[in-house]
């Protein structure tokens, strides 16, 4: 079942980094888990030296470390890269029947018009099955994260109950953010997850904000300011993302 919310948010998406910056190796930042709650409630990412995958939702924060376990992130831990929002939702939709990725790609699509806008995306439910992701705490000097992620560990998560955390960024911002969906998944016990690579959901319920404010807060070390950005990373980031 299909609902939209009476009141209309104009929802900001506040982003630390650039993914071609993760990319490049750039793997540490100077904004602090403490710093970026100040611009919302949910979102994902990664911390320094991608010591584990973030995912923030109800304003608490979580660290999703190696081993596929799960822990409140310290506020004083510091993010690469990230994404945060207040999460006021514009939609929902009751799923009765299970869905993969394709079948919310079709639900998110019959609720919105057009893919050029941001779209927070949040998933509630009982899942037959999750597949995700993290990578090992990195050392200097650092590898580019295409050659880090050849190094992943997957972790299957099996009929749980859980959260699906993240965002739909459109085609023309691939490179500055992950074009597309990105995804964090998090037990409903708060115990495991990681980085979302596919997922069946049996039942559930599915949230969606209209995100039109985009803003990026650039890092000032000297490694970001010499960095090769540029460039085509479509290939690249679709290898690291899954």
């Amino acid at each position: 079942m299909f609902m939209k919310n009476e009141n209309k948010n104009t929802g900001a998406l506040y982003q630390v980094s650039i993914m071609n910056a993760l990319l490049e190796g750039i793997y540490e930042g100077n904004t602090t888990i403490k710093e970026i709650a100040k611009h919302g409630d949910f979102g994902l990412g990664t911390f320094n030296q991608l010591d584990g995958e973030l995912i923030a939702f109800d304003g608490h924060f979580y660290q999703m470390r190696a081993d596929g376990s799960s822990v409140l992130a310290d506020e004083n831990l510091k993010v690469p890269f990230g994404a945060i929002t207040t999460f006021k939702p514009d939609f929902s939709y009751q799923v009765e029947q299970p869905i993969d990725k394709n079948g919310l790609d079709g639900i998110i699509k019959s609720m919105v018009s057009g893919e050029n806008l941001f779209y927070a995306i949040y998933v509630e439910g009982h899942f037959r099955t999750v597949k995700t992701r993290t990578v090992s705490i990195q050392q200097k000097p650092y590898r580019p994260f295409t050659e880090v992620v050849e190094d992943q560990t997957e972790f299957d998560f099996n009929n749980r109950d859980g959260f699906l955390v993240g965002f739909f960024s459109p085609s023309y911002v691939q490179g500055i953010t992950i074009a597309g969906y990105h995804l964090h998944f998090l037990s409903k016990d708060r115990r495991g997850g990681g980085h979302v690579l596919d997922f069946i959901l049996e039942k559930g319920i599915v949230r969606l904000q209209v995100l039109s404010d985009y803003r990026i807060i650039l890092p000032q070390q000297e490694d970001f300011k010499h960095a090769s950005l540029g460039g085509d990373t479509s290939a690249a980031i679709v290898q690291t993302e899954g």
